[in-house]
């Protein structure tokens, strides 16, 4: 049987900011971090930098620590990126965008992870 949310009790800690949210692209890359006493994470995304800073194109991934995760957005396109976290870090891998009638293109300038939260049931 799975963890349910307390009614009282838990906590959340802020773990990670990017330095550098309105940058023009977010390679892929590795964040290490010390995951190994969180239940879950939390992951704040801005679907691209332009639709972002002008729509308030955001989006929040719910993630667990030994999965592969998603941060999906929609703006211009739909975007996804996927994440491993393990209890040393997350590992973010590339972007990819799909127009509504198109095919899938790299593209490191969207699904731009902005916090990182750990939450402990």
């Amino acid at each position: 049987m799975g963890k349910s949310v307390p009614k009282m009790g838990g906590s959340m800690k802020l773990l990670w900011t990017n330095p550098n949210p309105g940058a023009a692209s977010f390679a892929e890359q590795r964040i290490d971090l010390d995951l190994s006493p969180y239940d879950l994470l939390i992951v704040t995304a801005a679907s691209d930098t332009t639709y972002a800073q002008t729509y308030g194109g955001y989006s929040v991934s719910f993630g667990q620590v030994g999965k592969t995760n998603a941060l999906t957005a929609l703006g211009n396109y739909i975007t996804r990126r996927s994440y491993v976290a393990d209890n040393s870090g997350i590992s973010f891998k590339g972007a990819v965008a799909v127009s509504t009638y198109g095919s899938q293109q790299s593209n490191n300038a969207v699904c731009i992870p902005i916090e990182i939260y750990g939450v402990i049931l």
